[in-house]
């Protein structure tokens, strides 16, 4: 990511955000643990287990897309469970 995008990923007041046409991968993902009120996001194909975890600390997260990643069926149980999360939708899983 670039020192504009860790800003834009780190807002407090994002709402919705689509990354699933870009090339982030797991450790992009930490940039968003200062984005509470994210709603919606889109994933690209470059994210794992170790990716998913960083998620956990989105309270607000309610709708989840991943296409073609690389994330088990364990981490996908512990991010249905973590609570606020209503939607999930994937498709083409590598597992």
């Amino acid at each position: 990511l670039t020192e504009r995008g860790r800003r834009t990923y780190g807002d407090s007041k994002l709402r919705r955000l689509r990354l699933d046409h870009t090339t982030l991968d797991d450790s992009g993902l930490a940039h968003l643990r200062g984005s509470p009120a994210l709603r919606e996001l889109r994933l690209p194909s470059g994210i794992t287990d170790a990716g998913l975890d960083h998620l956990l600390a989105l309270p607000a997260l309610e709708d989840l897309e991943l296409a073609f990643t690389d994330v088990g069926a364990a981490s996908l149980a512990r991010l249905a469970d973590s609570g606020s999360l209503r939607s999930l939708t994937f498709c083409g899983m590598l597992e």
